[in-house]
């Protein structure tokens, strides 16, 4: 029920925004390579994200993401809902705060669904043909009995071939409860 209600959520204020402002859908491929207590372990995944751009400086997005493990039994599904103001500062400079709200759907062995939010305040600067950009997230389970707190340096962008197509890319270094350092690549569509 919730996964459906998140839905309609998004595709409800999607199609106003889309009507006004524009939106933007990707895919993208991430590869987590396990490092501290999570040596060992790696996993691959494939996500999906459309957005739209409510108002000037306010996008909301949602993300689902299927990540398998390799050394593990364990897959993981992952819906997140997403609302981002974002503003400039000096010229092409400006800081943006994500807020986020997730479902965790896992398969294996011992292991049970669980919703979380993060935060993620940062700071881009804006090329022209690209962006990038730099953050702190903080993330963390609802129910304290599941470890999904996590502290991560972001660092991504978004480079334009034309007003439509895009190649984005993104680093991101996780610490505490899940430890990876997290490679992505990935294609967008402007609308």
């Amino acid at each position: 029920m919730k996964k459906v209600t998140l839905a309609a959520l998004l595709l409800s204020v999607s199609s106003f925004a889309a009507a006004e402002y524009g939106t933007f859908g990707g895919i993208n491929y991430s590869y987590y390579d396990g490092v501290g207590d999570s040596s060992g372990i790696d996993a691959n995944a494939y996500s999906v994200q459309l957005g739209a751009k409510i108002i000037d400086g306010l996008v909301v997005d949602g993300i689902t993401e299927f990540k398998e493990f390799d050394d593990v039994n364990v897959n993981q599904n992952r819906l997140e809902i997403g609302l981002t103001p974002s503003t400039k500062v000096y010229d092409d400079f400006g800081i943006y705060g994500r807020l986020a709200l997730g479902q965790n759907w896992l398969s294996g062995i011992g292991t049970e669904d669980f919703s979380y939010g993060s935060i993620e305040p940062g700071m881009f600067y804006d090329f022209g043909q690209g962006n990038v950009n730099l953050g702190y997230r903080y993330r963390d389970s609802f129910d304290d009995k599941y470890l999904y707190q996590t502290n991560s340096v972001v660092f991504g962008g978004e480079y334009k071939i034309d007003s439509v197509n895009s190649i984005v890319g993104n680093y991101q270094y996780m610490s505490g409860d899940e430890e990876f350092s997290v490679f992505s690549v990935g294609y967008r569509a402007n609308f």
